[in-house]
């Protein structure tokens, strides 16, 4: 978060479990790609929280949880959950499950880029003339 508040970036938090298979695919086949990977790594701050830690100690807002009370709070009910924070760590929104590459990358433009301000998510699909199939989100819930 200090480097997020330096630099103004939109803070991108990947909430996952090691017993997570979707999370794992995610990681693998998802992030790995180089258009994304060089769109997430000049437009976000990046954070990973596993939500099946409950015994270390992180520190949020001034309040000291454990990865698993944090990631709740976000609202993760299940893993993998992609959680979107302002520079100074005001919550956003939340994408929960695993999405395909074309649909992940475009809610990753969506927020990057802002748009999140003026319009809706369908609304900025349109503007830009985007057709997406039919979303497939895959989750595991803790």
């Amino acid at each position: 978060m200090q480097r997020a508040t330096g630099n103004e970036k939109i803070i991108l938090i990947d909430v996952y479990a090691d017993t997570c298979p979707w999370c794992r695919k995610l990681q693998s086949e998802i992030y790995t790609q180089a258009e994304l990977q060089s769109y997430v790594y000049d437009t976000f701050e990046l954070g990973r929280i596993d939500i099946g830690i409950s015994n270390d100690t992180l520190t949020y807002k001034g309040f000291t949880l454990s990865s698993a009370e944090l990631g709740a709070g976000f609202g993760a009910t299940g893993t993998p959950t992609t959680i979107f924070l302002e520079p100074n760590g005001t919550y956003i929104t939340r994408l929960p499950g695993f999405h395909q590459y074309d649909e992940f990358f475009q809610v990753l433009k969506f927020v990057g880029s802002e748009s999140f301000r003026d319009m809706s998510f369908a609304d900025y699909l349109e503007e830009n003339g985007i057709s997406l199939d039919a979303p497939t989100t895959r989750s595991t819930n803790e």
